[in-house]
């Protein structure tokens, strides 16, 4: 078989995988080169949290929007998580604040409201690292190793305010869980 028979083989292979994940009987999806199945998360690392405002406002979300554009039987949960510093709002009420904001922005773009979920978890839900992260803080680079739990008692007993800064940082996530196909 020639070079240009196994390409064409592969193209059609990888064509008919991709409609068949588009179909209502399996529960698999392509979001960002990966593919997701119905309980797996999705994490938007670069929205970065100002105060109660989202700065650099939902630019992570652009490949989000067309996913569901593109899966519209879907059903997905946004959850915000915070770090475990204490606030003058609660860290439940601030997670819930920049859920609903989210959420209220895939709306403007054209999602129905009944597939998106909001939740806040606060600092409820700990962090463990599916990969190495090197996280910054002050200009400090600190390298979390995957399998790291980020629990109050981890955080607590780092060396340094920088490293705990930097843990705490890793904390604060928003994230995509597909929860059903309708």
């Amino acid at each position: 078989m020639n070079k240009i028979s196994q390409i064409i083989i592969l193209i059609v292979f990888l064509l008919s995988n991709n409609l068949n994940a588009q179909n209502n009987s399996t529960k698999y999806f392509n979001l960002c080169d990966t593919v997701f199945s119905v309980g797996d998360t999705y994490f938007f690392p670069e929205i970065i949290y100002e105060s109660f405002r989202v700065k650099n406002p939902f630019k992570p979300l652009d490949s989000v929007i067309v996913f569901l554009q593109k899966n519209p039987k879907i059903v997905v949960e946004i959850s915000v998580h915070t770090d475990l510093r204490e606030i003058p709002m609660t860290n439940d009420t601030l997670s819930k604040y920049r859920a609903d904001n989210i959420v209220k922005y895939l709306i403007s773009k054209g999602i129905e409201s009944r597939r998106l979920i909001a939740e806040g978890y606060g600092s409820k839900k700990t962090r463990c690292l599916e990969k190495d992260y090197v996280s910054v803080y002050n200009g400090n680079k600190y390298l979390f190793p995957k399998g790291t739990c980020l629990t109050r008692d981890y955080i607590i007993n780092l060396l340094s305010k920088d490293e705990k800064e930097a843990a705490c940082s890793l904390c604060n996530r928003s994230e995509m869980k597909i929860l059903k196909i309708e």
